[in-house]
């Protein structure tokens, strides 16, 4: 789960082609400061090392592995020359280990001087009997050359700042993840550099306040919790654990849900999502239907690949299926993050063309579920080094990541920055407000959906806070909307409207008064259609009828009156006749599901009970209407 700090010694990767060459040697002045050279290489305390190993040549001056570990410490210490020298000189005596070359051109692409890697690279891969590994790690270094060669020359706008003192500490912080409306902010911290918790913080004043332990339900003090992702409306979060009291295997996915102010003790995400094998870095779309996150389970492309599974009609995880060759290498991805739009996947990957480590890129799914060829966020936001943790704003244009602190490797802070324009997806805005009963203001804990009226599909389910009522959903822009809201002893809420985005994000409010269902209470069917002067109802009204259907079939003792309405348009016999047989469309519709007749009245009332004047256009549309009384 936690992989920032795992340093790759290069002396362990270069020791075994080493020994084959070492001469056995007598001199033990030589073999002692060796050996300390090796522990404080291992230590990574590089300088000291090197002091030790030039002591071993004083000694020894043939001394073979002494001379490619001096290469090795000056590699680590960005010493170019002085890695050179020392490379070369080992190769000079040791004409066969022709792996030198690949160490040397990693040398020069680290320090992202590609020119001058590529012709090492090339000479490596030319030579015969290669280690295959190595050969296909050259060979995907070549492509990192010639990208970072042009990446460099065409860089984007990157302007980096770190979120502050309230996130940032001198321990390790990585893993960012925020609510849609920018008011929740949820990391991974490494504690005394051993004990991963996830901490929390919310703004205050427009300002972040201190961040704090999430809860002592979720942080254990003997497992590490991170890899995280908080849900668009901050009430729920998924996180990876490599212990809880319940696992299926080395590490697994958790949720937790936010009951008024505390958060739940945390629950398994099931055997759909989760493997004997290791299951990290969870990221849910702003729906609540779909969650990506990281396998090694068998069926993948590489190391650790991308995997996705999405709420069956039952709200039951599916099987888990892998993201596909498109995305997924060899090598390894890292770190999905699914935008606010459920179409624009950011990930990082050092397996696709990069500046030669973990590059950050984005893939955009289109109406047919194919995902496009990632693009690499380009130079300087990518660079050599490990580049992960991206998330971004609803608004499409804030981003976050974690990145090593310039000068202290051990070091790593959370930075925001403006994605670039031609990176930017379209943003997306929300819909929010609490929801209350209407006789006695009280709260309400409801349940809310939103509808694409242009599919028939959910664009997205939440459940409101229970304590506060607070409900928040993402909204797409360009599209129209079904909202239903529900509540078991409550009419249910409907209404419908269009969202077009203009120019950023434009969140609407909306509080919601939900009535109790007595005797007498109406409610108006907003999301049932039909045709201009017509009864026939228009197929999206199926939303709506649907809704009505599983209202009486939970409320078995309900009797309702659907009455329909018209404005003063036309003859009064008409509008009487029209406003009767809509009615009965939705009456027949629900009898025809299952409810029994006895229980439904279809009543027409012309235009004799509008709720506006019928002045306007806007006041006639709501004067046609088609409600609900519960008789």
């Amino acid at each position: 789960m936690y992989k920032y700090l795992n340093f790759l010694l290069f002396a362990f990767f270069f020791t075994p082609f080493a020994c084959i060459s070492q001469k056995t040697t007598v001199n033990k002045n030589a073999k002692e400061h060796y050996m300390k050279a090796e522990r404080l290489m291992a230590e990574q305390h590089f300088q000291e090392a090197i002091n030790e190993y030039k002591k071993t040549l004083d000694s020894d001056p043939n001394y073979s592995y002494a001379i490619l570990a001096l290469g090795e410490c000056y590699a680590e210490l960005k010493n170019i020359e002085s890695a050179k020298t020392y490379y070369e000189k080992y190769l000079g005596s040791n004409p066969k280990k022709t792996e030198v070359y690949y160490a040397l051109g990693k040398l020069y692409r680290d320090n992202m001087r590609y020119k001058e890697a590529l012709p090492y690279f090339e000479t490596f891969i030319a030579k015969e009997k290669l280690n295959e590994e190595l050969k296909s790690k050259a060979a995907k270094s070549i492509l990192d050359c010639n990208f970072a060669k042009d990446a460099m020359q065409h860089p984007v706008p990157f302007a980096p700042e770190k979120v502050g003192i309230q996130i940032n500490t001198d321990y390790p912080e990585y893993f960012p993840s925020i609510s849609a409306d920018e008011q929740y902010f949820i990391f991974s911290r490494l504690v005394d550099y051993r004990q991963e918790d996830i901490y929390i913080t919310h703004k205050e004043n427009g300002t972040w306040a201190p961040s704090k332990p999430i809860s002592e339900l979720i942080n254990h003090p003997d497992f590490n919790e991170g890899a995280l992702c908080i849900s668009s409306n901050g009430q729920y979060i998924f996180f990876s654990s490599n212990k809880q009291m319940e696992n299926y295997g080395s590490h697994d996915i958790y949720f937790s849900m936010l009951k008024g102010n505390t958060w739940s003790k945390p629950f398994n995400a099931g055997p759909k999502i989760n493997t004997r094998y290791w299951d990290s870095h969870p990221s849910l779309t702003a729906d609540g239907r779909t969650l990506y996150f990281l396998s090694t389970r068998p069926g993948g492309y590489g190391a650790e690949d991308i995997w996705y599974t999405t709420l069956d009609s039952t709200d039951h995880w599916m099987e888990a299926k892998n993201l596909g060759p498109t995305i997924n290498t060899p090598l390894q991805e890292f770190t999905p993050f699914i935008y606010a739009d459920g179409n624009t996947l950011f990930f990082s990957s050092d397996g696709h063309a990069g500046m030669g480590g973990l590059d950050i890129l984005y893939s955009i799914k289109d109406s047919s579920g194919n995902w496009s060829e990632p693009k690499n966020l380009g130079y300087p936001l990518n660079t050599p080094g490990r580049e992960s943790g991206f998330v971004l704003s609803a608004n499409g244009k804030t981003a976050f990541y974690a990145s090593e602190e310039k000068g202290k490797p051990s070091n790593i802070d959370i930075y925001t920055f403006e994605l670039y324009k031609e990176a930017q997806p379209k943003p997306v805005a929300y819909l929010k407000g609490i929801i209350t009963d209407s006789k006695t203001g009280k709260i309400v804990k409801a349940r809310v959906e939103l509808i694409d009226l242009e599919t028939g599909t959910s664009a997205g389910t939440v459940q409101n806070n229970s304590i506060s009522g607070e409900y928040l959903i993402c909204l797409p822009p360009n599209k129209n909307y079904a909202l239903n809201i529900s509540s078991d002893g409550y009419l249910f809420y409907s209404e419908n409207f269009e969202f077009r985005l203009k120019s950023g994000i434009e969140p609407m409010q909306k509080d919601i008064q939900l009535k109790p269902i007595v005797g007498g209470e109406i409610i108006v069917l907003n999301n049932v259609f039909f045709e201009v002067n017509k009864a026939e109802l228009k197929p999206e009204s199926k939303i709506e009828l649907d809704k009505i259907f599983n209202f009486m079939t939970f409320n078995t003792a309900v009797k309702m009156e659907i009455s329909g309405h018209t404005d003063n348009t036309g003859d009064k016999t008409s509008n009487q006749k029209l406003s009767e047989n809509r009615a009965k469309s939705v009456v027949n519709y629900l009898i025809k599901k299952g409810i029994d007749a006895s229980r439904l009245v279809a009543k027409g009332y012309g235009d004799t009970k509008p709720v506006l004047p019928n002045t306007s256009n806007e006041n006639k549309a709501k004067n046609r209407r088609t409600e609900m009384k519960v008789l």
